[in-house]
């Protein structure tokens, strides 16, 4: 977290978000959360919401605002390289400018990332490495010193040493006959650091709870030294090293030096640039201002020629340039799909109370889940849970047939949250071209003598664009209408085949979960090599449609793959030319799945394939069909 401080005659704090790219490490965007607060009260819940923003980024900005983004399922980040900022202004503030790094960690819990460790060492390695910062360590007392990173990566490194202040924290909870260490480091006599170590003493939480005031906070800190042993019996002149009120005095001073230290070098910066800039503008042509309509109609000509070019698509002007509007908006797009395709429903092609071997589940999840999000979030249904929903759904239907109506029902399940999804991501779009378009205004704009016609040209674009989203609305809830009361496609093709399968996997899966070999198995191995298991953290309840049918549980272990062997190659290659010769042509290997003879759960499994197979062909539909609205309406 970024804190700049700075006066002003009245208290006020905006916070700001900045995104950065994983991949090249550049700055992708920063955008305001929120709008200027005035209410000190309303800061720590809003950074809360900040926090959230910066650790789920496939989630609209907008949404976090008033907590709408608790209602949309997702996974959420524990570290990460964005930051939020936040600016504070104020009588009594200082100008201060710091950050606020995550501690260093050395392992992660069971559902932990182990990329973190490296993440927050590294992030912790950017900002340190400034040679302009002082860097503050704050060591824990309540844990050995040699056990905390943040010491090792920062004392180990004698140019860093020279830039840091210590600070000694939770020192009322310091083991027993231990205090002798940390008295040593306070005095400098250990762990020397040329601007000294400092000892605070911070409200507990129970105090925070009950609204402890700042003034009582260093009232009762002051006086925990003043009567606590060992503090209290340090030696006359180490008073000065405990507190923070001396620690905040001690930084003003150090900096007040650090400053001082660096004006010449920036006197001469400021010169080199100055030279540079005087240099640029002898160069520049001289406009006619004679005539200052023709001047404003050229200004406003050129600003909307940039504007439609930045609109068609522009690539980066450098290497190191933030990608372009049409790039940035390609990558909305992009998480709109990705959370599109999450909502798929996690079909599981055994029944619910078979049990399978712990070594078999990962691997029969991954079979049936080969099409599916590796983080999906969809609800998981078993197949006797389709069966039995089936059955209570029938009415006067032929016997083997159900209602096209159950099909609809557990379809429409899946994309309930689609048009939030939509909607979140014309948020995104529009947050980006606002942002876009300011930076376009204030460059184009630029000289004090535009200010007024910059103005003017951004009430226009405001207005304009409250036009276009309207609009763009409107085409977004037209489609999204139609997703979810009419289900129909004219894809056939892909249907079907998608369809067939979907069908031939979930029937080898639900032999399998049977113990029986499964011939499709056979066919299928081992001519490519088997996917990787995908990595997946999400865990999801699963749905039930009913009580599943009652049976007694099936205690089955799956059957391990058999291995394709060269006679089943040569039967299967003598059956395809028998049918060949008999004039059934066109027969695929794949194709002889479909003679195996039919199961109590086949109708079941062949619901779940049309229905997964038919949100194959609407996902993707939807996921183009939403960006063409937005670029037509907006």
């Amino acid at each position: 977290m970024e804190c700049r401080l700075e006066k002003a005659n009245k208290w006020s704090c905006k916070i700001t978000l900045r995104f950065w790219d994983e991949l090249t490490g550049t700055l992708r965007s920063e955008c305001p959360f929120g709008g200027t607060i005035y209410d000190k009260g309303e800061v720590e819940p809003m950074l809360r919401r900040a926090q959230r923003a910066v650790l789920r980024t496939g989630t609209a900005v907008n949404l976090f605002l008033n907590d709408d983004d608790l209602k949309i399922p997702g996974n959420i980040m524990s570290f990460t390289k964005n930051c939020v900022s936040i600016r504070v202004s104020g009588p009594d503030v200082p100008e201060l400018l710091f950050y606020d790094l995550p501690g260093l960690i050395a392992n992660v819990g069971d559902s932990g990332n182990e990329q973190d460790i490296k993440l927050v060492e590294d992030l912790a390695k950017t900002y340190i490495a400034n040679r302009d910062c002082l860097i503050l360590l704050v060591i824990s007392c309540e844990t050995d010193f040699e056990n905390q990173g943040a010491g090792r990566l920062v004392l180990r490194n004698k140019t860093l040493r020279q830039r840091t202040i210590g600070v000694l924290t939770k020192i009322d909870r310091i083991e027993s006959g231990t205090s002798q260490k940390w008295l040593n480091m306070l005095m400098n006599q250990e762990t020397i650091l040329k601007h000294r170590w400092f000892a605070v003493k911070q409200p507990s939480p129970t105090e925070l709870r009950e609204g402890i005031s700042w003034d009582e906070a260093r009232m009762n800190e002051k006086q925990f030294f003043k009567s606590t042993d060992p503090w209290a019996s340090l030696e006359p002149g180490f008073e000065r090293n405990m507190g923070s009120q001396n620690l905040s005095e001690h930084l003003s001073v150090t900096l007040s030096k650090e400053v001082a230290q660096k004006l010449p070098e920036i006197r001469a910066k400021i010169e080199s640039l100055l030279k540079q800039t005087n240099h640029e503008l002898s160069h520049m042509p001289e406009r006619d201002l004679s005539d200052p309509r023709k001047e404003t109609i050229r200004l406003l000509t050129a600003f909307a020629r940039k504007v439609s070019k930045h609109v068609e698509g522009l690539p980066p002007r450098t290497l190191a340039s933030p990608s372009g509007l049409i790039t940035t908006v390609n990558g909305h797009y992009e998480d709109f799909r990705l959370q599109l395709h999450r909502t798929a429903p996690r079909f599981r092609p055994w029944r619910s109370d078979t049990r399978l071997s712990r070594t078999d589940v990962p691997e029969m999840i991954r079979m049936a889940e080969r099409d599916d999000a590796v983080d999906g979030n969809g609800s998981i249904i078993f197949v006797d849970q389709v069966c039995e929903y089936a059955e209570r759904s029938r009415t006067r239907e032929w016997p083997g047939n159900y209602p096209f109506a159950m099909k609809e029902n557990i379809f429409r399940e899946a994309i309930l949250l689609w048009e939030n999804i939509a909607k979140a991501c014309f948020k995104t779009v529009e947050s980006t071209l606002i942002e876009h378009l300011n930076q376009l205004i204030n460059e184009h704009f630029k000289s004090e003598s535009n200010v007024n016609l910059a103005t003017a040209v951004r009430k226009i674009v405001d207005e304009e664009l409250g036009i276009c989203a309207e609009s763009a609305k409107a085409r977004i809830k037209g489609t999204c209408q139609g997703e979810m009361e009419k289900y129909f496609t004219q894809n056939l093709h892909y249907f079907l085949a998608f369809r067939d399968k979907l069908l031939n996997r979930y029937k080898s899966l639900y032999r399998k979960s049977r113990g029986e070999h499964s011939f499709l198995e056979r066919l299928e191995s081992p001519a490519s090599q088997p996917e990787p298991p995908k990595p997946s953290s999400v865990k999801s309840i699963p749905v039930t449609f009913g009580t599943p049918v009652p049976s007694a549980p099936a205690a089955v272990a799956a059957a391990p793959a058999p291995s394709r062997s060269s006679s089943f190659d040569e039967d299967i290659n003598t059956i395809l030319s028998i049918l060949a010769r008999r004039g059934v042509r066109g027969v695929q290997a794949e194709d002889l799945a479909k003679l195996l003879p039919s199961t109590d759960m086949d109708h079941g499994l062949e619901i779940m394939a049309e229905i997964r197979a038919y949100f194959q062909v609407a996902y993707k539909r939807f996921g183009d069909t939403i960006p063409i609205d937005i670029d037509a309406g907006f």
